[in-house]
């Protein structure tokens, strides 16, 4: 019974063709990573906010995880708005007690 149940599962696996992608609508209602519909490369913006972060703040921008500087890049952020809001990740993702032994600012 298991044998005949994945010689069929195969089957219908190899009749599938795959899809085109589609259009998710985005541009319908007005949904835009910012206001030219574009965003600009990775490697200049991340080392301007890198070096806004330090300036700023005097956090590295290495403490900082990838994902984090990555979901703040796809959200369309500039440079200084992406280093405050990194800021605030570096803030709570460190512990109480080292909260305390180095201000926020």
């Amino acid at each position: 019974m298991v044998r005949r149940q994945s010689k069929r599962l195969a089957a219908k696996a190899k009749a599938k063709t795959p899809r085109a992608p589609r259009d998710r609508g985005t541009e319908k209602r007005g949904i835009s990573n910012n206001q030219t519909g574009t965003l600009p490369d990775y490697a200049p913006w991340m080392a301007q906010a890198g070096a806004e972060l330090q300036r700023r703040h005097d956090i590295k921008a290495a403490t900082i995880p990838p994902r984090v500087w990555t979901r703040l890049f796809i959200k369309g952020l500039s440079p200084e708005q992406a280093a405050e809001q990194a800021s605030v990740s570096a803030y709570i993702t460190r512990s109480p007690a080292d909260r305390l032994r180095t201000p926020r600012r």
